[in-house]
Parts: structure tokens; C-alpha cells; sequence
């Protein structure tokens, strides 16, 4: 008798694991939190433009170094980011923002692709400012929102 159940059971788990695909043959796709902590450590003018350099904290990235680059429109500006994680991968995002008549508004951070693992990334996450009360230079930034890669 357990002759036959040994080979049926071999049998029916050669079968199931055939019927589950595996982690590696499937599109990996996660829709998460996204947040993260960052100190402005350089600040430079070039070709009308402001670069920024940060270091932070954040969510799927670990330390990460940031830079950006913001530029005056004729309505507001534009912000060009890449999140540059600890392993190398790159996390890209834009930044659209208008003038109003007290301060300004934006589309926050629209995350656009990147390299590696977020490759194909989208998503979005909203940005908390924070100014130095003297020069009113941005000293820090947090970011929260969500992404999917």
C-alpha cells in the first residue's frame, strides 16, 4: 500500500508547483507608502536654475543622496529630482509648480521611473518645506504619498 501513495504524491506535488508560477516569472508590482527625510547640504545657482543637494531617509530606499534641480517658468517653476539609493538604483520625479497671489502650489513629487528596481515606477507624494527663519532658504524637506514599482 505505500508503494502507491508515495508516487501519487509525488505526482501531485509535481503538479501543483508546475500550476504556481513562481515569484520570478511574475510582473512585481507593489502600490506602497512612500516617505522620506531630507537635509538641503549644498545650494548652487547654474544657467538661471537652483541645484540642490540633500541626503535623507526614506522608504523603499534606505540613506539615499537627492538632487534637484528647480527652474523659474514664466507662471512658477519646474523641479527635475533623482533619488540615488544606497545600492545605486534611481528613483526619478517631477515637480510643476504656479505662483498665487500667497505663495505657491504644486503638483508635489510625480514619480517618473528610474533605474533598477524602479525601473517603471509612478506615484505621487506631497512635500512639507522648511525654511530657515533668517534666510528663508529651504533647510529640509519631508515627503509623503505613495508609489507603485
Amino acid at each position: 500500500m505505500r508503494r502507491i501513495w508515495l508516487p501519487a504524491l509525488v505526482s501531485v506535488l509535481l503538479v501543483a508547483t508546475m500550476a504556481v508560477p513562481s515569484l520570478a516569472d511574475s510582473d512585481r508590482e507593489f502600490k506602497v507608502p512612500f516617505k522620506a527625510k531630507t537635509v538641503v547640504v549644498n545650494e548652487e545657482m547654474s544657467n538661471g536654475c537652483i541645484e540642490y543637494d540633500h541626503v535623507g531617509t526614506g522608504t523603499h530606499l534606505g540613506r539615499f543622496d537627492l538632487y534637484e534641480t528647480l527652474c523659474p517658468t514664466a507662471t512658477g517653476f519646474t523641479v527635475d529630482g533623482t533619488l540615488l539609493a544606497a545600492n545605486g538604483d534611481e528613483l526619478y520625479f517631477d515637480v510643476v509648480g504656479t505662483f498665487t497671489a500667497t505663495g505657491f502650489s504644486s503638483t508635489g513629487w510625480v514619480f517618473v521611473g528610474g533605474t533598477g528596481r524602479f525601473e517603471n515606477a509612478t506615484g505621487q507624494a506631497d512635500e512639507t518645506l522648511f525654511r530657515d527663519p533668517v534666510t528663508d532658504d529651504i533647510v529640509a524637506i519631508t515627503v509623503k504619498g505613495s508609489i507603485t514599482y
